[in-house]
C-alpha cells in the first residue's frame, strides 16, 4: 500500500502541475483508531497538517482525466505530522514525513453521498477553532492527482492520495489535541503525548 501526498495542493485552489510538490510515505505511518501520538526521542519540535485522504479502489496505470473518478469512491481525513528539524536537513527530509504513527487517519465516507458545496470541515487545535466549508475544486484536484499519480506509478486499491485541506500548520506539544469535525460530528481525535 503506498500513500501519495500531495504537500501544497489545497482543497481550495486549482491543481497546478508547476507548484506539485509530492511524497511517499509508508504505511507504517499510519495511526488509526484515535490514538494518541508519544513524541519520539528523534525531535521535540513537531508541526501538524490536516489532509483529505481519498482511498483508490481499483488498479490503474496512466489514467485519463475523464476516467479518474472511477478510481476512487471513498474519502476520509488525516493529521499528518512533520518533524521540523528533520525537514530543514536535505538527507532527513523523507524521514521528517514517515515515521511511525505520523499520520493519523479517520474512518472512511462514501462520496457519492456528500455534497461538496455544502460541508463544513472544522479543525479544533486546543480551544481554538478553524473552519472551512469551500471545497469547490476538491473532486477536480483529486481527479487531477489520480491522472498525475498514475503517470508515474501504478495505483493500487487501497493506496491513499492526500490533499492539503486549507487550515494553518500549527506547532505541536504535548498536552496537545488536535480535532476534526465533518459537519458537526467529531471524526478523528489525537492527543499529543
Amino acid at each position: 500500500m503506498k500513500i501519495i501526498v500531495f504537500e501544497n495542493i489545497f482543497d481550495n485552489k486549482p491543481f497546478s502541475t508547476e507548484e506539485v510538490l509530492v511524497s511517499f510515505r509508508p504505511d507504517s505511518t499510519l495511526l488509526k483508531g484515535n490514538k494518541p501520538f508519544y513524541i519520539p526521542e528523534f525531535s521535540d519540535y513537531f508541526s501538524e497538517q490536516i489532509f483529505a485522504a481519498v482511498k483508490v479502489s481499483k488498479l490503474g496505470k496512466n489514467i485519463g482525466i475523464r476516467f479518474a473518478n472511477r478510481y476512487y469512491d471513498e474519502f476520509a481525513f488525516a493529521i499528518c505530522l512533520t518533524a521540523n528539524d528533520l525537514a530543514k536537513r536535505t538527507q532527513t527530509q523523507n524521514l521528517a514525513v514517515s515515521f511511525d504513527g505520523a499520520t493519523s487517519l479517520s474512518n472512511f465516507f462514501e462520496i457519492k453521498d456528500i455534497d461538496f458545496q455544502q460541508i463544513k470541515v472544522e479543525f479544533h487545535y486546543n480551544e481554538n477553532i478553524n473552519i472551512v466549508n469551500s471545497f469547490e475544486n476538491f473532486i477536480n484536484n483529486i481527479n487531477e492527482m489520480i491522472v498525475f499519480s498514475s503517470k508515474f506509478c501504478t495505483l493500487k486499491t487501497g493506496d491513499l492520495i492526500l490533499l492539503n485541506l486549507n487550515f494553518d500548520k500549527k506547532n505541536i506539544k504535548i498536552g496537545d489535541k488536535i480535532s476534526v469535525f465533518f459537519n458537526g460530528n467529531k471524526v478523528l481525535e489525537q492527543k499529543i503525548k
